[in-house]
C-alpha cells in the first residue's frame, strides 16, 4: 500500500477549498478556511521526517508555503476584526491571481500523486536478521537476508520464492551507495535472496546517507547531501571534489578490511561461493582492494560487482607545463612568462585517468548506459575502460539500455521521480520494478557464470543490455542474457 498518498491527498485538499472559495458563494463566510493552507504546510514538512527525502513532494511543500503565506494576513485579519468576515478578501481575487494559483496546484499535486512510491517505505521483513555491530567508536547496523526461509506475503498470501539449489547457498556481500545506503538497495537485496542467495548489507553511521543504525535511520545533514551531490556531479571533472571521492572509498576499503573476515567466519557457510558487490565508492574500494594477495587470503571469493562505480581513484591530475624562460629574453618577457606559470600552477588541474587497477579475481562493471556516450568531455566512466582495458582476470562491462545512474538500485520503485532527474541515454519500455528485476537478472547471472551453479532461479533482463568484455576465459557471457 503507498500509505504516503493519504498526507498528500489531505494536503491536496486543504490547499482546494482555499483556492475555490471565490465561486463557490456557500464558503464565502467560513473565514476558518484561510487557515487550511498553513496545516497543509505543516503536513507537508511532516512527510519528510515520515517517509524520507521525497523529491517529488518538493513542489508541493513550494506551493503550500506559498498558499500559507498569501492566507495568514487575511486569516489574522479576521482573527482580530471578527465582526468583520474576512470575505472580502477573497471573493474577487481576480483571474490573474485566481488562474495561477489553480496551475500551481495542479503542478504540484499531480507531481506528488504521480510520481509517489509503487510500494511503502519501509523495509522487506520476510528472512531478514538484523544486528549492531560496534568497531572502536564505529557503529555498524547489519542485515541479513535469506538465512530463514520467507513467511507467506502477507499482501498476496503466497510464499516468496525460496533458493532452488539444493547445495550451499551462494553469499553475496553487498556495499550500498553512499548515498542512499541500506533503504536504497533494500529491494535488490531481497531480489537475491528471491533468487537463491544469502545476502548481507550494512550501514555505518556517520559515513552513510542516510545512516541506518540499531534499528533506526539517521538522516543526513543538508552539508553531507550537498557533498554527495557534487563528488556525483565533478568528482570525475575537478580535483579538489575528487579527493572526496578518494577518501570514500578509502573509507569502503576500512569497511572491508573490518567486516569481511568477520562475514566469513560468522556467517559464510562451508563450501558457499563468495561474491563481492559494490555502489559508488563501495566498488571502487572491491576493484582496488582484489589485488592478488586478497585473492589468496580469500578463496571463497569467486567474483567482484562494481555498480555504478566511477573509480574515483583512478583520476589524477595532469600534469601542469610550465615555459620556461629563455636566456636571452626581455626583463618584460621574463615578468610575462613568469605571470604566466603563476596563474598556470594555480588553474584546476584537468583530471585524467592514471594507473588503473589490474583484480586477480573477475569483476562485472554494471553502468548506467551513459557509459556508451563517447562524445569528448564524457570523462565520468574513463576510468572504468582504463580498468576494463588494463584487466588481467576476466572483466565485463555491462550496461542496460535506457538505465540511469540509479537505476540499479531500488530506487525505480521507491523514488520513481528520480528516472526522470537522472536518466540514461537509450530508450527502454522498462520502468519500476522491471528494472529492479533486470539488474538483480544480470548480478544473479554472472554469479552463476562464476559458479557454475546451474540450479540459481535465472531470468532473462527485460530489455537490451550492452556487453564488453576483456581477459575472457568463462564460459560466453551472453548465456545470462539469455538462459
Amino acid at each position: 500500500m503507498r500509505e504516503i498518498v493519504i498526507p498528500e491527498l489531505i494536503v491536496a485538499f486543504f490547499l482546494f477549498f482555499p483556492l475555490i472559495q471565490p465561486f463557490v458563494k456557500g464558503l464565502w463566510g467560513i473565514s476558518g478556511i484561510s487557515w487550511l493552507p498553513p496545516a497543509a504546510l505543516l503536513i507537508t514538512i511532516g512527510i519528510f521526517p515520515a517517509y524520507g527525502w521525497r523529491p517529488e513532494c518538493v513542489p508541493l511543500l513550494a506551493a503550500a508555503l506559498l498558499f500559507s503565506l498569501i492566507s495568514v494576513p487575511p486569516a489574522l485579519r479576521g482573527a482580530v476584526h471578527p465582526e468583520s468576515p474576512a470575505s472580502g478578501d477573497f471573493r474577487e481575487p481576480g483571474l490573474h491571481i485566481t488562474i495561477p494559483g489553480l496551475a500551481i496546484f495542479a503542478g504540484a499535486v499531480f507531481t506528488a500523486l504521480f510520481f509517489s512510491p509503487a510500494t511503502d517505505s519501509r523495509f522487506t521483513s520476510n528472512g531478514v536478521r538484523e544486528l549492531t555491530l560496534q568497531n572502536g567508536e564505529r557503529e555498524y547496523f547489519l542485515r541479513i537476508y535469506g538465512e530463514t526461509e520467507p513467511s507467506p506475503d502477507t499482501e498476496t498470501g503466497n510464499a516468496a520464492a525460496g533458493p532452488r539449489n539444493t547445495g550451499p547457498r551462494p553469499f553475496i556481500f553487498l556495499i550500498p551507495p553512499e548515498g542512499g545506503s541500506i533503504p536504497a538497495v533494500d529491494l535488490i537485496c531481497a531480489g537475491f535472496r528471491d533468487r537463491g542467495f544469502t545476502v548481507i548489507s550494512y550501514s555505518r553511521r556517520g559515513f552513510d546517507s542516510p545512516a541506518a543504525a540499531g534499528g533506526r535511520t539517521y538522516p543526513p545533514s543538508p552539508l553531507v547531501i550537498r557533498r554527495i551531490w557534487r563528488n556525483f556531479r565533478l568528482g570525475t571533472v575537478r580535483e579538489k571534489v575528487n579527493t572526496y571521492g578518494r577518501a570514500l572509498e578509502t573509507g569502503r576499503r576500512e569497511d572491508i578490511d573490518f567486516l569481511l573476515p568477520l562475514v566469513m567466519r560468522d556467517y559464510l557457510p562451508q563450501g558457499s561461493p563468495l561474491f563481492l558487490a559494490g555502489y559508488g565508492a563501495g566498488g571502487g574500494a572491491l576493484v582496488y582492494r582484489a589485488d592478488a594477495e586478497f585473492a589468496a587470503a580469500y578463496t571463497a571469493v569467486k567474483g567482484i560487482i562494481a555498480i555504478e562505480s566511477p573509480l574515483w581513484s583512478v583520476f589524477e591530475g595532469e600534469e601542469r607545463v610550465l615555459r620556461e624562460i629563455p636566456g636571452n629574453s626581455s626583463w618584460f618577457t621574463a615578468v610575462r612568462i613568469r605571470a604566466e606559470n603563476w596563474f598556470a600552477q594555480r588553474k584546476p588541474r584537468v583530471l585524467v585517468p592514471g594507473s588503473a587497477p589490474r583484480p586477480a579475481l573477475p569483476v562485472l562493471y554494471l553502468m548506467s548506459d551513459r557509459i556508451l556516450d563517447k562524445r569528448p568531455g564524457k570523462n565520468r566512466y574513463d576510468a572504468v575502460y582504463a580498468a576494463l582495458r588494463n584487466a588481467a582476470s576476466p572483466a565485463a562491462l555491462a550496461a542496460l539500455e535506457g538505465a540511469g545512474p540509479l537505476d540499479y538500485t531500488g530506487y525505480p520503485v521507491t523514488h520513481p521521480v528520480y528516472r526522470i532527474l537522472f536518466p540514461g541515454t537509450g530508450k527502454t519500455p522498462l520502468a519500476g520494478r522491471a528494472f529492479v528485476d533486470s539488474a538483480v537478472a544480470i548480478i544473479t547471472g554472472f554469479a552463476a557464470l562464476l559458479s557454475g551453479d546451474g540450479a540459481l532461479d535465472l531470468r532473462k533482463p527485460g530489455a537490451n543490455v550492452h556487453v564488453e568484455v576483456r581477459s575472457w576465459t568463462l564460459p560466453d557471457f551472453r548465456y545470462i542474457l539469455n538462459p
